[in-house]
């Protein structure tokens, strides 16, 4: 498999029959991203297997039709990697006495399968992980353990992998393994769970043990069992899931726009996690480690990596850290990071952003970066993630569970949290008074405001994407700050609408893309009426001169000056240099869903996407 957001489940319960408990974890999963999904149950001497390709309600279909015995079970919802989206290439993968589902790559898979084939194995899938059905099958044929066989297959495998086995000869057992891929166990009194994430857990329980690397999970109904892959027993905490884990659409045509409208809740929550509004006080020092304190002082460089929105995020954050902080901050794309011959400074602050925390190619970013021994800040959403593990420092973001497959509250949240971070680090260099902290928090405080005057938007907006519904392709322009949201707005509307989109600094539109406009071409012009307006307003009379479908993004002056030249417009709160990021990418958020519900697309699960790539 090449995406970790394939999804795992497996239940050890006491109730007779765990199959439709099955089903509902993998509905709970479908946001990850998928293409076929399945469930396998162990009863009376067989093991118990069924699959469908598509959607998790074909599965069902066929569940209603089938029996499916059994207190113990596994389920997965696949992305195909190793051989297409087909019933066989489906998980659970299965021989005669073993079961197994599993998310990562088996790197020495083929190697495998040609010395079990040599041995006289044979292979019906396509796929990397039938290497680990048919080794564990050799294993207890010649008579070992299911707890020596798991042993032996996590010295033999190699690359980032989590999975869950069940073996014909332990009816009542299940054996997780996370070896660079998530796993977590869910506590309860009746069942004992393995999932991908807590999320998946949550409808059964508010207890979870998050496994670490390099940990092998003994479950049976009633407990659960942990060692390290020596051997050795490792003691790790329960954690209490947040209340928010509890999540559904609470009335919503679509996890996305309800996540839209969670921002509002979102923002204050990560905004709550580090400031101190009572006292108008930055609250980053209590949550950083002693040991990993920084002098900011002595920090002379920044340097921000992540992918896609991540990306973004860490664009609009240079403009605030150099603007307030006065620090050189340098952003790159994790995968042309890795491999570039980057010089490394002594005294620069590398920050990694990934909203699941497990991206490949941040991961191996990071772990680059703290080879070098060198100071590393995880900005997460899920704390416990991998990326967070290897941290010196970890800020999570405080965003919630995102189930939808595009970034909205994470993009947000992310931006709430360095746009504090730069006010930290400006206040620790001395470089603004008490009074302008206090000042800026409470413009920070009162964006909630701002936001829910956007969401009121939405009916206008949803005319706006309605119209433009026969496009076929489309541009964003912005410049300073409004040019990395441009890009995360043409970002947005490229994975819900499969329309190519770009994303142009308006000072470059002469350079080239603006041979791309005529009659046919929607530009969205992002142009809130600040300093860099009278530019971006010039840019746009070229555009309408062109011909272009002008829709304008700005405030009520801004309108009054430019809507005349502009097929449509939405106008926009006044905004501040914190509050103008934020606000306009939700409204870009609302175009981009609407655009795609009117055209029929599922934006939850847009195709060919999952929430998290672990592919290099």
């Amino acid at each position: 498999m090449d995406k970790y957001m394939c999804g795992i489940i497996g239940i050890a319960s006491k109730e007779s029959n765990v199959a439709p408990h099955l089903l509902e974890s993998l509905k709970r999963l479908e946001y990850r991203g998928y293409d076929s999904a399945g469930i396998a149950t162990v009863s009376n001497g067989s093991i118990h297997v069924l699959k469908a390709v598509g959607k998790v309600d074909n599965l069902a279909t066929v569940l209603n039709k089938t029996i499916v015995p059994g207190s113990v079970g596994i389920g997965h919802t696949r992305w195909a990697s190793h051989g297409t989206p087909n019933d066989t290439n489906a998980h659970p993968i299965f021989t005669k006495h073993v079961a197994v589902v599993h998310n990562g790559i088996i790197e020495n898979y083929q190697t495998l399968r040609h010395e079990l084939e040599q041995l006289g194995y044979k292979f019906i899938t396509d796929t990397d992980t039938e290497v680990i059905a048919q080794l564990a099958q050799y294993h207890s044929d010649i008579g070992e353990s299911p707890k020596t066989i798991v042993r032996q297959l996590v010295k033999k495998l190699t690359g980032l992998y989590s999975f869950v086995i069940m073996f014909l000869t332990e009816p009542n057992m299940l054996i997780g393994v996370k070896n660079g891929l998530p796993l977590a166990i869910g506590v309860c009194s009746d069942q004992t769970l393995l999932g991908s994430d807590a999320f998946t857990l949550s409808p059964y329980t508010d207890q979870v043990v998050y496994m670490s690397d390099q940990e092998i999970a003994y479950v049976t109904p009633a407990n659960y069992r942990i060692e390290d892959f020596d051997g050795n027993p490792i003691t790790k905490d329960i954690h209490k899931i947040h209340t928010y884990f509890q999540a559904d659409r609470d009335g919503f045509s679509h996890y996305v726009l309800k996540e839209i409208y969670e921002q509002p809740m979102a923002i204050s929550r990560c905004f709550s996690a580090y400031c101190d509004i009572g006292k108008m006080e930055l609250s980053f020092d209590k949550l950083i480690p002693t040991n990993s304190q920084i002098n900011w002082s002595n920090v002379s460089k920044i340097h921000i990596i992540g992918c896609g929105t991540s990306y973004y995020t860490g664009l609009v954050a240079k403009y605030w850290m150099e603007e307030q902080a006065k620090i050189s901050v340098e952003v790159d794309i994790a995968s042309e990071f890795r491999y570039r011959d980057t010089v490394l400074q002594e005294n620069t602050l590398f920050i990694f952003i990934s909203q699941s925390g497990e991206t490949a190619d941040t991961l191996g970013a990071i772990k680059h970066i703290r080879s070098k021994g060198l100071k590393t800040v995880a900005v997460v959403n899920v704390a416990e993630s991998s990326i967070a593990n290897i941290a010196d420092i970890v800020l999570p973001i405080h965003a919630g569970p995102e189930v939808g497959v595009v970034s909205t509250k994470a993009f947000t949240c992310q931006l709430t949290l360095f746009y504090l971070l730069s006010l930290y680090i400006a206040n620790h260099r001395t470089l603004i008074t008490k009074d302008t902290l206090a000042q800026r928090v409470t413009h920070i405080s009162q964006v909630m405001d701002k936001v829910q005057q956007i969401l009121a938007l939405t009916n206008h907006i949803k005319k706006v994407a309605i119209d433009l519904k026969n496009i076929t392709r489309c541009l964003y322009v912005g410049r300073g700050i409004s040019y990395p949201i441009a890009m995360e707005g043409a970002l947005k509307f490229k994975e819900v609408s499969y329309i190519p989109a770009e994303g142009i600094a308006a000072g470059e539109l002469k350079h080239g893309p603006i041979a791309m406009v005529d009659n046919t071409v929607p530009v969205f012009v992002i142009a809130p009426h600040d300093k860099l307006f009278a530019k971006t307003a010039s840019n746009l009379r070229e555009i309408e001169a062109r011909g272009g479908k002008v829709i304008l993004l700005s405030n009520k002056l801004g309108v009054s000056e430019l809507g005349k030249f502009c097929c449509h417009h939405i106008t926009m709160p006044d905004t501040d240099d914190f509050s103008m990021p934020i606000t306009y990418a939700i409204a870009l958020q609302l175009f981009a869903y609407h655009f795609a519900v009117s055209i029929g697309h599922d934006v939850d699960r847009p195709r060919n996407l999952a929430k998290s790539v672990t592919i290099e």
